[in-house]
């Protein structure tokens, strides 16, 4: 339990910003392109997906 009380009942000793690196919001930026795609056009993703496991 002490564990547990340490990790999310204590106020963090020093706030910290993220580093938002270039590479960073490149991998955000794809990752979110991504994920708006495949909500956007499923069927294509899933083509894909049929046609490397099933041929054709």
């Amino acid at each position: 339990i002490r564990i547990v009380m340490v990790i999310y009942m204590r106020e963090p000793e020093r706030a910290f910003e993220p580093a938002l690196t270039p590479s960073v919001r490149a991998t955000l930026a794809l990752t979110a392109a991504g994920t708006i795609g495949i909500g956007l056009f499923p069927a294509w993703f899933l083509r894909l997906a049929q046609s490397s496991v099933f041929g054709g």
